[in-house]
Formats: C-alpha cells, sequence, structure tokens
C-alpha cells in the first residue's frame, strides 16, 4: 500500500503528522542573513525507524495556502526525500501565498525546482532531474529571477562571488539554468595577488542594473540614472586565501567608460543597514589607471575585514557582535569571561564585524566598574583574539587579559579596592594553578588598600614608579612585577 506524505506549505510548527509519520518544521528567517529579501522553512520527514526504505511505499503531496487537495504529486521517489524546502519571500504570508522554489534533500544530493514549473509539468515520478532543474550554485539567482517581474528587475545578470575555479588553467561558466543560462558568465582564476586569489568575472553585456551576489546576500546595482544601458565588461574579486576566505574588493569594469571599486565590508554593513534598495555605481569610488595603491587599499581592508576586538576607550550602549563565556580558573573560587568576536553575527560568512568592546561594558559581571589608565589609549590603537576578565567570588573583577593572538598578551590588574585604578602586569605562567595563585595575591592586596593612592602602603609598594611588591605568605621579602615590560627587560640585564 503506497502511503502519501502531505508537505503542507503554509505550515509552521515543529511538528504536524498522521500518526504513523511525522514532519518537523524549522525556519530560517531570514534565510539571506544579511540582505534579508527571503526565508526558508525545511520539512523533515520521520520515517518509522525500523523500516528499510521502498520507493513503491511512499508519495510526496504538496498542499500550499490553505487547499485540501495537494497541488502536484512526487510518485514514488526513487531515492529516500528527506526534506524538503520551501522557499518564501521575506514577508510572504505563507497561509495565502504559494512558495518560490522547492528543494528536495536526498541526503547529500539537493534538486530545486520553481513552484510554477513543479505545478505545469508532469509526470513527476522516480528521480526528480532534467527540465527545470536548479543546482544549489544557481539557487540564489533563481529566487531572484523569480520575484524579478514584481520589483521592476526581470531577467537580471546576477553575478555570483561564491563562484571560483580551482586554478588557473580551467575557467567556469555560469548560471546553468534560468534567463542568461545561454549568455553565461566566464570566472578565471589569476596569480596570487598582495597574498589574495584574484577572480575575475567577464560578462560582456549591456546592462541596466544587476546583482552581486555572495553567501546567499545580495544587492541590486543601477548602471545611472533612468533607462540608460551601459556595457559591463569584468567584475574582478579579490578574496583571501585562508580562513573564511571572505572577498576583500571588488571592481566593476565598463569598457570605455570607468572602473569602479567596492569593498566587501561596505556591501555587509550598507545590506546591514538597509540604506537603499539599490546601489548607484556612480556612488562608487573611481580607479584611475595605472592604480599603484592597489595593495596598499587590499592591506587595509583585509585588517578590517580580521576577526578581532576592538577595545573602545569610551563608553556604550552596549558591546557589539561579541560573545561571552564563563568559566572557572581551576577549582575554584575564581572565574572568568571569555569576549570573543561573534562571527555569527551575519551566517554563513558574512559577518565583517565591527566586533567592539567598550570601557564600561567590559567587566560584565561588575556592572558600574570601568578600567582606567593612561595605559587604554594603546590598547585602544591594537586588536585582539580574545578579551578575559578574571573575577572573585563577589564577582569584582580582579585582572584582565588582552589576547593578541601568537602568544602576545598584555595584563593589568586592578590596584585598588574601588576598582577605579588599574596597573599593568606581568604573567609569565597562565596555568590555572599559576593563575589562582596570582589573582589570590592581588586580591589580598586589593583589600589592603584603601582607595588613597597616596597611603604609605602604595608608596612603599612602589605604585606610581611602575613597581608593585607582593609581600610573600610570611610578610617578608617579596618579588616586584613590572608594571611596564620595559621596566621589567631593563633590571634583567643589569
Amino acid at each position: 500500500m503506497v502511503q502519501d506524505i502531505p508537505i503542507n506549505t503554509n505550515r509552521t510548527e515543529k511538528s504536524y503528522g498522521d500518526g504513523t509519520l511525522y514532519i518537523n518544521v524549522t525556519e530560517e528567517n531570514p534565510w539571506d542573513p544579511v540582505s534579508k529579501v527571503f526565508k526558508m522553512f525545511t520539512h523533515t520527514i520521520k520515517y518509522p525507524p525500523s523500516e528499510v526504505y521502498k520507493s513503491s511505499n511512499y508519495n510526496i503531496c504538496v498542499y500550499v495556502k490553505t487547499s485540501i487537495r495537494y497541488t502536484f504529486k512526487y510518485e514514488k521517489p526513487t531515492y529516500k526525500v528527506e526534506k524538503v524546502e520551501i522557499y518564501f519571500r521575506i514577508n510572504d504570508d505563507i497561509s495565502i501565498m504559494d512558495p518560490l522554489i522547492l528543494g528536495f534533500i536526498y541526503g547529500r544530493s539537493k534538486v530545486y525546482y520553481t513552484y510554477n514549473h513543479l505545478t505545469r509539468h508532469t509526470p513527476k515520478y522516480g528521480y526528480l532531474s532534467g527540465e527545470g532543474l536548479i543546482s544549489q550554485n544557481d539557487l540564489l539567482t533563481r529566487l531572484l529571477e523569480e520575484i524579478g517581474s514584481s520589483i521592476g528587475r526581470a531577467k537580471k545578470y546576477v553575478i555570483n562571488l561564491n563562484q571560483k575555479p580551482k586554478d588557473i588553467v580551467v575557467p567556469i561558466t555560469y548560471p546553468e539554468s534560468g534567463h542568461n543560462k545561454d549568455n553565461k558568465i566566464t570566472v578565471k582564476k589569476y596569480p596570487d595577488e598582495a597574498g589574495l586569489d584574484k577572480y575575475e568575472h567577464t560578462i560582456n553585456a549591456d546592462v541596466d542594473g544587476f546583482y552581486i551576489s555572495c553567501n546567499r546576500n545580495s544587492m541590486y546595482f543601477q548602471t545611472g540614472v533612468g533607462s540608460g544601458y551601459y556595457r559591463l565588461g569584468t567584475v574582478t574579486v579579490y578574496r583571501e586565501k585562508t580562513g573564511s576566505k571572505k572577498p576583500v574588493l571588488f571592481q566593476l569594469n565598463f569598457p570605455g567608460r570607468k572602473t569602479y571599486e567596492y569593498t566587501y565590508f561596505d556591501f555587509v554593513a550598507e545590506l546591514k543597514t538597509g540604506k537603499s534598495d539599490a546601489k548607484k555605481i556612480t556612488e562608487l569610488s573611481t580607479i584611475i589607471p595605472p592604480d599603484n595603491q592597489l595593495k596598499v587599499r587590499l592591506e587595509a581592508e583585509r585588517e578590517k575585514l580580521k576577526e578581532a576586538i576592538t577595545f573602545v576607550n569610551q563608553d556604550g550602549l552596549k558591546n557589539e557582535n561579541i560573545s561571552s563565556k564563563e568559566e572557572n580558573v581551576g577549582q575554584g573560587p575564581f572565574k572568568k569571561v571569555i569576549l570573543k568576536p561573534n562571527t555569527n553575527d551575519a551566517k554563513e560568512g558574512s559577518s565583517v564585524g565591527p566586533w567592539k568592546v567598550y570601557k564600561n561594558q567590559l567587566f560584565t559581571l561588575e556592572p558600574g566598574k570601568k578600567i582606567e589608565g593612561d595605559f587604554l589609549d594603546d590598547i585602544a590603537r591594537s586588536k585582539f583574539s580574545s578579551i578575559t576578565v578574571f573575577y572573585n567570588s563577589k564577582n569584582q573583577a580582579l585582572l584582565v587579559e588582552f589576547d593578541q593572538g601568537g602568544g602576545s598578551k598584555n595584563y593589568f590588574k586592578r590596584a585598588n579596592k574601588d576598582g577605579d585604578s588599574w596597573d599593568g602586569e606581568i604573567i609569565l605562567n597562565t596555568s590555572d594553578g599559576e593563575l589562582t595563585k596570582k589573582l589570590t595575591e592581588i586580591e589580598k592586596f586589593e583589600k589592603v588598600i584603601t582607595g588613597d593612592s597616596s597611603s604609605t602602603v602604595g608608596r612603599d609598594a612602589g605604585i606610581g614608579t611602575g613597581v608593585t611588591a607582593i609581600l610573600g605568605a610570611g610578610g617578608g621579602a617579596g618579588y616586584a612585577i613590572y608594571k611596564y615590560p620595559q621596566v621589567f627587560l631593563s633590571l634583567i640585564g643589569r
């Protein structure tokens, strides 16, 4: 007996089914995390766990809106359909709107079709392929095409920055389907440029507007005011070689006219703020040959894209794109809060930050307190892979670690009871045991300081000279910790 599996495109609840087979629903809204044009629902089919899949046992029946009859039936899929992906515009009311595209997921294999194609063409039997098939690489392009007519952007080119040949020998072409499948874009990879990969997308078409897409996100570019057409020759993209491999900047060449430049940082930042529905190319910076400053600009843009924290020596309402994690230091009683760049502020490799920690937001467990000191101006000029604040059991901040990566760390410790004075600290051993000893010493020292920087204790300890003496457990001769590394190193050489 064949069982019909109902896929209801208007369902948003977590689970629905008939008692023998269930469908779980999850939502990605927005699906394109920065441009925010689309949303996607995944309907995961939960087959009976003990059953061996047989294609003859199932049909997939798709119901749209509030219909009581399916709009199309996918009969006896050759391979088990584990999921169905359903795409809409972000503001669509899915109870009254048809979907744009549906995807059928067979394990690692994915096939996509426009909803209109599925309702117009039969049969749908066995393994879906052939006419109307949309590859995963063309998915965003086809989504934009599906909404193009309704927003005055029908049949526009989509320059997909994710399309990259593996080597400099064999170019690739795209799209594989859609309005421009017979006028493909060619992508070539070129030798290293300033430590970056260089890709050139050749279009050679007259355009009055076009999209640039990257990591699901898209931005529409207008060539000018009105209906004027310009010939778009190439789009050249410079990308990072490692890590997230983000684009750094891209150049738009219009033969016989101008070459314009746009940075990936600005691409994402402007999409985030939603300043405009379309970007005029005349708003971009222009390149006048010979371009002798390209390497300088590339390096500056790479620095902006580094996933590193900037410490802002000012107050702010909240930290920007920062994640925090609280952990114990060894067995306690001390704990630490680790602040790191939150690169998930925009998914799919779209995050460009900025990642900022503000002065009044540094002590998450001791609100109202701020780190103070002349050293903060230097700290604000650097970038850090993480900032860690160490606390005692009363949530008083005792020590701050600024980690630049590569073993380069700067430490600053609380220098009085009120926490409004901080000194530099040298820590050579950062094991939990040694950190616990150090934090215990700082806490004990803090308790004997009344907050008066002119106190005898403070003068005897060397505060103001850059040296702090911490006495041993017996109160006898202690050892010196130096406020600045250069002081410490100069004394070693004596």
